[in-house]
């Protein structure tokens, strides 16, 4: 899914919108869900992935549509962290790599390592 066509962009906008056509991203998610512990059921990680977005984004184009995104710091993934019961062991942050005038109006992105507290 890294490919930005058109096809690929439909595709997920599709899964995004919860539309009758979309992928059955099931068998990745029950995994992803498995790795968290059981703590979040495939259902509820669709729809927190459903609505995160990069740091400092608040939109993102997908051709010339413009569609509002979720804001994220540095400190606000922390805490959501925390209270998930998880502790930050890593956090890796790159600066935008693109020019600003592209896609989004993000100011970097973002690798966080977490482990559930013990």
């Amino acid at each position: 899914m890294a490919d930005l066509v058109p096809a690929n962009r439909e595709a997920v906008m599709e899964w995004l919108k919860e539309g009758e056509d979309q992928l059955d991203w099931s068998p990745h998610l029950k995994y992803v869900a498995a790795l968290e512990g059981g703590g979040v059921t495939p259902s509820q990680l669709a729809d927190r992935v459903r609505h995160k977005g990069a740091l400092g984004n608040s939109f993102y184009l997908v051709e010339e549509a413009r569609f509002p995104s979720v804001s994220l710091t540095h400190s606000m993934i922390s805490e959501s962290l925390c209270s998930t019961g998880l502790s930050e062991e890593q956090w890796h942050q790159i600066p935008r790599q693109c020019p600003l005038d592209k896609m989004a109006d993000h100011t970097g992105c973002f690798f966080v390592v977490a482990r559930k507290k013990k």
